[in-house]
């Protein structure tokens, strides 16, 4: 079993993902984190979710990794994108690393049937990303798919837990430091109000965007230099729709953007409260009682419901 000392101790991160999944469903997470029990991996001879976003984010982060700390402007985004057998070449290496591992890399990637596809659509969806920066441009990318950690104190002043993870893309545009998440699956890019992203209850909770914040409040505390932080979202099934802007903004601030920094003392102590609520090892793991949040789960087999 895998205990939850180690994120008390430094040893390891815990993820936004993982705080997200205890808001989902505490045994969900305890299952996963605590218990140490991995989600099963289907056998498929085909590409799954996980890979295609794999593929995608891979490909996104070689195309900008030679342009990492400078700016960007609209002329080298244009010419990333006439650059179609570059796109290809670094796809090609992406099935490689990502599908066809073991293989004998001396021999050229041909893709056939559905993973040709697969490969066009992640074209057509990278295409579209570098057709949004386009219009953002000039702006400066200043990390890809960096690591970032930082120490949240807990109230009894004793005990601290160690928050992190991969933060997917970070860019400097017009002097506001912008934490840029990829999501291949479902993304809404606004909310109500802060406390709704902690609220266990509420049925259409933006995980997304709790996600992404604790990612700024994490890269803050490593730049607290920074006075505007905010963060976005390209969320992929949405990146055609008219007029689509990655920012993630907020009802309750006027369908604004929310500036991290702006907010940090409040969104903390809500965090905070959370993670003081995780390792409480008087508060147990239970179920949720939100049944449809069974039928995807990797553990309804255990808990028998689903």
């Amino acid at each position: 079993m895998v205990p939850l000392m180690p994120y008390l101790e430094g040893k390891r991160a815990l993820s936004p993902s993982a705080i997200d999944k205890y808001l989902t469903c505490p045994l969900q997470f305890y299952f996963r984190y605590s218990a140490g029990l991995e989600e099963p991996d289907e056998v498929t001879e085909e590409v799954d979710a996980r890979i295609f976003g794999n593929l995608f984010h891979d490909t996104m982060e070689a195309l900008y990794t030679p342009f990492l700390g400078n700016e960007l402007g609209a002329d080298d985004i244009q010419g990333l994108m006439d650059d179609e057998e570059k796109i290809q070449n670094l796809l090609l290496q992406s099935f490689r690393d990502n599908y066809f591992k073991g293989g004998d890399d001396s021999k050229a990637v041909v893709l056939r049937g559905r993973n040709w596809l697969v490969g066009e659509i992640v074209k057509k969806y990278v295409r579209q990303v570098l057709e949004l920066d386009k219009k953002r441009a000039p702006f400066t990318i200043e990390g890809l798919e960096n690591k970032f950690k930082a120490d949240f104190p807990l109230s009894d002043g004793e005990r601290t837990v160690l928050v992190g993870g991969k933060v997917d893309r970070i860019d400097k545009h017009d002097g506001v430091l912008e934490i840029l998440d990829y999501k291949t699956g479902k993304a809404d890019l606004s909310f109500t109000m802060l406390d709704d992203l902690f609220d266990q209850e509420k049925t259409n909770r933006n995980k997304a965007a709790l996600q992404t914040l604790i990612y700024a409040a994490v890269v803050h505390a490593n730049r607290e230099s920074e006075g505007i932080i905010q963060t976005g979202i390209y969320a992929l099934r949405r990146i055609f729709e008219k007029d689509f802007q990655p920012t993630v903004t907020s009802k309750e601030l006027g369908n604004q953007p929310v500036n991290y920094v702006e907010h940090q003392e409040v969104f903390n102590e809500k965090l905070v409260r959370l993670l003081e609520e995780i390792f409480d090892t008087n508060v147990p793991f239970v179920q949720t009682e939100k049944e449809e949040t069974c039928r995807y789960c990797p553990y309804k087999n255990i808990c028998r419901r689903g």
